[in-house]
């Protein structure tokens, strides 16, 4: 019942149109947070809006655990680290092709990027560690499952295992079963 209200609060906030779609969202329990694709980024607890601000394009990944700083993700190319309390972005890489997908897991975020590619990066310090082509469409999903285990999926329905911890990114296994027609 309570985030029912958040989101009629969110839609007086987002120009009174009440109409962006939303395109990623997080929830710890207590916090929400959701990026949408006029850019705009939310964070809230379940009885108010807490912070608003904006990417310059579609925003496909949102982190957010309810302490001082959060991250977001957009096809504008930025994995972007805000201040909660000011609104202000403290930080913000920016990747070579836009960013399709986000994932986060102890500390560190990956990437899917519309060229196929894997970008993993630190949150504290925000920066790149490596990146890495993944697959020969855009990457769709990441999921960082522990910080040496990536799932990641494609546009073109490839499903690949990796393993991170090694001294070359490697696929670990492709799920060949998902690139199949099922229709």
């Amino acid at each position: 019942e309570e985030l029912g209200v958040v989101y009629e609060e969110e839609a007086e906030a987002d120009d009174g149109d009440g109409t962006s779609e939303v395109t990623a969202l997080a929830f710890d329990g207590d916090h929400v947070a959701s990026g949408h694709a006029c850019g705009a980024v939310f964070l809230r607890n379940t009885s108010r809006t807490l912070m608003r601000a904006s990417h310059e394009g579609v925003v496909t990944g949102v982190h957010w655990e309810g302490g001082a700083t959060a991250f977001s993700a957009s096809a504008d190319r930025r994995l972007a680290q805000w201040d909660v309390r000011t609104g202000t972005r403290v930080a913000a890489l920016q990747a070579k092709r836009p960013i399709l997908c986000m994932d986060v897991c102890e500390g560190y975020a990956a990437l899917g990027l519309d060229d196929g590619s894997v970008c993993v990066c630190s949150l504290s310090p925000l920066r790149l560690l490596f990146s890495f082509k993944a697959h020969d469409s855009p990457v769709s999903a990441v999921r960082l499952v522990t910080v040496s285990q990536l799932v990641t999926s494609c546009a073109g329905g490839g499903v690949a295992l990796w393993r991170l911890d090694e001294e070359e990114v490697v696929v670990h296994r492709l799920l060949a079963g998902h690139f199949q027609d099922t229709s």
